[in-house]
């Protein structure tokens, strides 16, 4: 079982070493043996925590 530390690791490993090569989320939990489904379950419930910078917006 992972935890949410094991999995917020590898969201960030993920945003770092796969997302600026293109491979999908799906593709990089296959590679490197984590179940999609709990990773999405996880995903789906922490998103809200997730801080997304936002550029070019001027008030």
């Amino acid at each position: 079982m992972y935890s949410d530390k094991d999995f917020q690791t590898f969201w960030f490993r993920y945003k770092t070493e796969g997302e600026p090569h293109g491979i999908s989320i799906n593709s990089f939990c296959i590679n490197q043996g984590v179940p999609y489904k709990q990773f999405y379950a996880w995903f789906k419930k922490h998103a809200k925590d997730t801080v997304i910078p936002v550029e070019g917006l001027s008030v």
